[in-house]
């Protein structure tokens, strides 16, 4: 193993940890005569003065850069760098946390924090640099950062507006940092179109010319390494969200010297290099590879190529020319081709005087011609130097408001948008377009007078008034900010989540429009727009990302119905598999059945006749011959490997469904990235896999979401309604099975009233659709059906709500019930195939499971020449859902009130296995009789750890031994000993007894009578559902569970706490909690860690009660800038949802 270097004591190790990022800051002036076509960059010559040009400043993890470009009368470029010497004094890497006093430090002229005069400090030695050689003022600039963790934009527009800079976004730009990935790719040329200028041109210049790639970005300084896996086509359109980025500041270039070996520092570093692609096995290999830095030469790139090299068999191109300043000048050439937005004189002139030093403000007074001047063809305002040389700053604008232009359908385009710019003198209107690129209407600023003329004009249809919320002065996020003066300007680095928008008309063409720019103008970038046009009807909805203060604006608007938050989904499985080998199928040519021999038994249940009630007994699945094969089985997840597993899946239509973000995406359904892995491909499996499948004739159509979300689950089922319209032949031989749930069911909830609307019209078609019961029961107060779709189903609302069983017919521990249930099916201990196809496997439990058999049920029903019940228009769910919960041939009781699946063969057709011996006689009745322990003894056990041991532990071991405990009457065992988990489970028999002992015996009194039949549904006593354990007698048998570690009071539930210590090289803390880290000694709590920088031989853990709640505490050190990281971690390992450490440092 490699050996970490020992930095308890290390006072010098990085200097300070550097952090803080790039920030390339480009100033522009572009050229009055556009170039006819976009130039490569060029290399260092020696400049002369121009009136035109573009600069960029970087601050990356540990160095500053600049970059320069002239644009010259004839269309030539030139490009000059700059690095200048770098001077640590520890300041640039302060973590000083951030000021509530920042609006007033800024109107005092004062930096908003010691953090942004910090970075305003290293950016005012750059200009300085680049304004003395070159005899430039610069006034306006893009800035473009690592994407590294709080780091915030605010940071970068503070630290612009203390030097009096304009801070601007790019055209394009899609976050509110321009992060290095995109900067570095522009600046080797790459992903830019030609015709920058003509923005429709540039438009289909990027989407029709520009790969879609996949790019490993990575940054290496002498204090610190970052990698990313990102997406981009073009470089403006980047998608690197935060799971596909890491970052480590203890593995820069200057930590190599505090290790003892080398070779271990290269082994950290290689590892650290491939672990977005090792972790997310299933993501495309990049196509190119981005290096920057400054600490980037030949033994790093070796490292680097080789790991690559072992991870994928070869090396694909690498780009990592002038790694210092290859990020600036990308920024640079951003700003050459234009801002978003700029902002207009007055503002800018007020942030000029408030920011700007005096003696750079006299400066620029005395050279009025060299100041950045953008022409009206980029998007700024005309005559940019007037305000200068006027004055003119202070003054208030005109009363204008912003408004929607709405063309005619038969307008001229070209003359009304021509008519547009002359009244209003503003050549940057903001197009707003479909999705198909056509355009909805025009967005500009104009005055009362001006809206008059405007609607005068007979090219123009109608004009809206766009109400923004306070703190958004601008539609589209206006791009170029200095910051706010008022506290209560909404916090431009607050936090955004996605919202789900539902109109009150979706009809209402018009007002779709509205809404869609109202959207764009909040978020500062399109909204994902659903609309589905269903013969008559339309079903339209959005999903945004919204601060709260957004949403808000939102939902006042009248044409909104409800803005809901886009709750996660999640599959409906919990537990990890085994392998197994697979079975055989034949068909039994002399009847109208088929057999499948020697099957599992979640199939051989589905044909279990109530007349065999052992299904121990039955060893073969018998179902008719038809088996599905005019249906179509619609199966909704994350794909389904049918290339992968060919033989399983014979059936597959040629066509299947796909949701906007998945085709966006570029997810083909054939790709299964579900969690648990290959839980798409399984359950699919059940419904009609020709080895583990119900139905084996059955057509597959793969319904392909893009992420657990109900936005998702909504755009899915609409585009399942508008598959199956444009597939007539399908009507009554479809079936949709969900093994899916969403969040719990809230009556308050519009979206989610959207949602039952839209499962409603599918059901309106005749088509069933299939869903988990869900797998909470075990939970606290949630032993009832609570999720949707599941809770919307009764009489009225036809959903067939599928709960799970196991073997013996008992209601599975997890499977929630209630009115809403349907039928159960088998789903514990089930086997399917997934990828990698030879050794099936099995272990699998859920509602997940039980779901598809049912469906592939209905699948093999709907085939049928005769179906067993009423299919006329509009009848055809609910006779369904009637038949299945009271027709003798679709099911029956297995245990009192667990009403199971079944196919309605009888013993004729499927008899037991012959035995050599005669049955023994029938057990006489015995009695069974539990007492309880209490809670409040506290002493008690997690009951997921509980169920584990019994499951996966005990039930099987003991099975397993045959008998009793060597000179005892008992077989017993404990876990977890010397941890709060520590409990003994037993079985004791009476003397003298034939010990036969049954895994579902075990299981049933062990699990469902002393763990889930004790201690629930308790949410305040007992909030976190522990289980205290107990006895249970059957007969001559005890059942024990005695947990046996005293522990605080069960009606805390779990907590934790966490305090966190600054030390400069590094943070300490001091982490506790309850109901957590029980059973392992934190030892999953560490692992989790050490994703946070944890630093070797500083970590402890003890048990121990205290006052304030706690039962063990945990301390430990890692590097800085690794609070939130630990909090996360904490989560992971199972601290409540949210938590996250205090103290300083960050």
């Amino acid at each position: 193993m490699p050996t970490h270097p020992d930095l308890t004591n290390v006072g010098r190790m990085i200097p300070l940890l550097s952090w803080f990022l790039a920030i390339y800051v480009c100033l522009s002036s572009a050229s009055l005569n556009i170039p006819p076509q976009q130039h490569p960059l060029l290399s260092n010559t020696a400049a002369t003065l121009a009136s035109n040009f573009s600069v960029g400043f970087s601050l990356q993890s540990s160095y500053g850069a600049a970059a320069i470009i002239f644009t010259y009368p004839d269309g030539q470029l030139e490009t000059h760098t700059t690095v200048p010497p770098y001077n640590d004094d520890g300041e640039y890497y302060e973590d000083i946390p951030r000021q509530a006093a920042r609006a007033a430090l800024k109107a005092a002229g004062l930096p908003a924090s010691n953090d942004v005069g910090v970075l305003a400090a290293v950016l005012r030695q750059l200009r300085s640099q680049l304004e003395g050689a070159f005899g430039v003022v610069i006034t306006e600039a893009v800035f473009t950062c690592s994407h590294v963790i709080a780091l915030y934009q605010d940071d970068m527009e503070d630290a612009a507006i203390h030097l009096g800079i304009r801070y601007v976004t790019p055209k394009r730009e899609h976050h509110a940092l321009v992060w290095e990935t995109s900067s570095v790719y522009a600046g080797h040329g790459r992903g830019l179109c030609k015709s920058w200028y003509n923005e429709s041109q540039c438009l289909w210049e990027v989407h029709n010319t520009l790969p879609d790639i996949t790019a490993l970005s990575v940054h290496y300084s002498r204090t610190a390494l970052t990698v990313s896996l990102a997406r981009m086509q073009g470089a403006h359109d980047l998608w690197e969200p935060p799971y596909r980025h890491v970052e480590n500041f203890t593995l820069g270039r200057e930590a190599l010297a505090y290790y003892p070996d080398e070779k271990d520092y290269w082994t950290y570093v290689e590892d650290f290099l491939l672990i977005v692609m090792k972790f997310f096995p299933y993501f495309d290999k990049p196509d190119l590879i981005l290096v920057n830095g400054d600490a980037v030469e030949r033994e790093f790139m070796q490292h680097l190529e080789n790991s690559i090299a072992r991870h994928m068999g070869r090396v694909p191109e690498v780009l990592s020319d002038e790694p210092v300043t290859a990020a600036a000048k990308g920024a640079a050439e951003f700003m050459r081709r234009g801002p978003a937005k700029a902002m207009t004189n007055a503002s800018f002139m007020i942030a000029w005087l408030f920011g700007h030093e005096g003696e750079h403000w006299q400066r620029s007074m005395a050279k009025p011609n060299m100041s950045s001047n953008m022409s009206s063809n980029t998007g700024c305002n005309k005559e940019p130097s007037k305000g200068s040389n006027t004055g003119s700053g202070s003054r208030s604008p005109p009363s204008k408001g912003f408004y929607n232009i709405f063309p005619t359908s038969d307008a001229n385009l070209n003359d009304t948008e021509l008519f547009v710019k002359t009244t209003v003198n503003n050549e940057d209107l903001r197009p707003w377009t479909d999705v198909q690129g056509h355009l909805i209407s025009w967005t500009v600023q104009v005055d009362q007078g001006q809206v008059s003329l405007l609607a005068s004009y007979p090219g123009i249809k109608s004009i809206s008034k766009l109400d923004l919320p306070a703190g958004n002065p601008e539609p589209q996020g206006a791009t170029a900010s200095y910051g706010a003066t008022t506290e209560t300007q909404t916090k431009r680095n607050e936090e955004k989540s996605e919202w789900i928008i539902i109109p009150t008309d979706d009809a209402d063409a018009a007002l779709c429009d509205q809404i869609t720019g109202l959207l764009r103008a909040l978020s500062n970038t399109d909204p994902l727009k659903y609309s589905f046009s269903l013969g008559e009807e339309t079903l339209t909805f959005w999903g945004a990302h919204l601060t709260s203060a957004q949403r808000d604006e939102v939902a006042k608007h009248p044409g909104v119905k409800g803005v809901d938050p886009n709750a996660p989904i999640e599959s409906t499985s919990i537990s990890s598999p085994a392998l197994v080998h697979p079975r055989t199928i034949v068909e039994n040519r002399d009847v109208s059945y088929a057999v499948q021999k020697d099957a599992v038994e979640e199939l051989v249940s589905i044909s279990q006749p109530s007349t065999v009630p052992d299904i121990g007994k039955l060893k073969n699945y018998v179902f008719e011959s038809i088996n599905g094969a005019r249906s179509y089985l619609y199966h909704f997840e994350f794909g389904v490997a049918f290339r992968d597993l060919a033989a399983e899946f014979p059936h597959v239509s040629t066509e299947h469904v796909t949701t906007i973000s998945s085709r966006q995406r570029g997810l083909r359904p054939d790709q299964d990235i579900s969690i648990p892995p290959f839980h798409s491909t399984c359950t699919a499996g059940k419904g009609l896999g020709q080895l583990y499948g119900a139905s084996k004739a059955a057509t597959l159509v793969v319904v392909r979401l893009s992420e657990y979300t109900l936005l998702e689950m909504m755009s899915a089922l609409a585009e399942v309604i508008s598959d199956i319209r444009s597939h007539p032949e399908r009507a009554k031989l479809s079936v949709v099975s969900m093994s899916l749930e969403g969040p719990k069911f809230d009556p308050n909830n519009v979206a989610m009233g959207f949602l039952a609307g839209v499962v409603g019209r599918l059901l309106s078609m005749d088509v069933p659709v299939v869903v988990s019961a869900g797998n909470h029961a075990n939970e606290a107060g949630r032993e009832r059906i609570d999720t949707v779709p599941a809770a919307f189903a009764g009489d009225t609302f036809p959903l067939i709500v599928v709960g799970s069983c196991n073997r013996a017919g008992f209601r599975s521990g997890f499977s929630q019930t209630g009115p809403q249930l349907t039928t159960y099916a088998l789903g514990e201990d089930v086997t399917c195939l997934t990828v990698g196809g030879d050794q099936p496997s099995r272990g699998r439990s859920g509602t997940s499971y039980s779901t598809p058999l049912v469906a592939g049920e209905i699948a093999n029903l709907l085939s049928r020449e005769t179906v067993p019940f009423d299919t006329s228009n509009g009848n055809l769910v609910k006779s369904l859902r009637a038949y299945l919960m009271t027709n003798t041939d679709s099911g029956w009781s297995r245990q009192p009130g667990i009403r199971v699946l079944w196919n309605g063969v009888t013993e004729a057709h499927n008899s037991p296995e012959p035995v050599a011996d005669a049955p023994a006689p029938p057990d006489p009745p015995v009695t069974v009789t539990k007492k309880c322990a209490h809670l409040a003894d506290n002493k008690y056990t997690a009951r997921e750890s509980l169920r584990s041991i019994i499951e996966d532990l005990f039930c099987p071991d003991a099975v397993a031994q045959g008998g009793l405990d060597k000179d005892s009457s008992s077989i017993m065992r404990r876990y977890h000993q010397g941890t709060l988990e520590d409990v003994s489970i037993a079985i004791n028999y009476k003397p003298g007894l034939n010990v036969k002992l049954v895994k579902d015996d075990c299981v049933h009194y062990l699990l469902s009578e002393l763990t889930d039949g004790c201690d629930g549904n308790d949410p305040e006593g007992n909030p976190a559902n522990y289980k205290a354990g107990g006895e249970v007698t059957v007969g001559p048998v005890a059942y024990l569970i005695q947990p046996q570690a005293l522990r605080q009071p069960a009606r805390l539930g779990i907590q934790a706490k966490c305090d966190s210590s600054w030390k400069a090289v590094f943070n300490e803390y001091v982490l506790w909690g309850h109901g957590f880290a029980s059973d392992d000694s934190g030892a999953r709590l560490k692992r989790e860690l050490e994703g946070c920088a944890l630093l070797p031989k500083t970590w402890s853990f003890q048990y121990g009660l205290g006052s304030d709640g706690r039962e063990w505490t945990a301390k430990f050190r890692t590097g800085v800038f690794q609070k939130k990281c630990v909090g996360h971690a904490s989560v992971t390992a199972g601290a409540p949802g949210g938590f996250g450490c205090g103290g300083s440092g960050s």
